[in-house]
């Protein structure tokens, strides 16, 4: 018996572009549709942190644990070392109990996307030889947010057959 892998579409433009206003939105609607959602960042940079210094979790990988969780009655986190950068689907495979899955970043992944253009150069940066699901211009207007959360809604229906 095989996993079912929730349709996963890259929100993909400039930085300060709109992204995380996006898929907050974008989430809210699909949530009020009964949808589940989750949600993977990509981080450029080397490092980040996720605790505080000086908690029980950042001073189990300051102690050298290389993978970290933290579970509570409503959450899970877990941060874990890892030799190289974990692919989409590396990732995703964490996420297989959503319905969907939106990835904040990935300009380079093959997944389809929702590319954010400030300027025409980004439609080529950021969409060339991928599936564009939507392209937003300018300012984000609701009715645009509808016909994306229609598009990924018509993803979910069609992955779940």
């Amino acid at each position: 018996m095989s996993v079912r892998s929730p349709p996963l579409i890259c929100i993909v433009g400039p930085s300060g572009s709109g992204k995380t206003t996006l898929i907050e939105k974008i989430i809210d609607s699909l949530l009020a549709k009964g949808y589940s959602a989750g949600t993977i960042k990509h981080h450029i940079h080397d490092d980040f942190e996720i605790d505080h210094e000086g908690k029980d979790t950042w001073r189990h990988a300051q102690a050298g644990a290389e993978t970290v969780c933290i579970s509570s009655p409503t959450m899970f986190a877990m941060v874990k070392r890892v030799k190289k950068e974990l692919n989409l689907d590396e990732i995703s495979s964490y996420q297989e109990d959503r319905d969907v899955i939106l990835a904040d970043g990935f300009n380079r992944s093959d997944r389809p996307r929702v590319i954010i253009a400030r300027e025409e150069a980004d439609l080529i940066n950021f969409g060339e030889g991928k599936e564009v699901l939507a392209t937003i211009k300018d300012t984000l207007d609701p009715r645009q947010v509808g016909c994306i959360v229609d598009a990924i809604e018509a993803l979910i229906k069609s992955d779940s057959k």
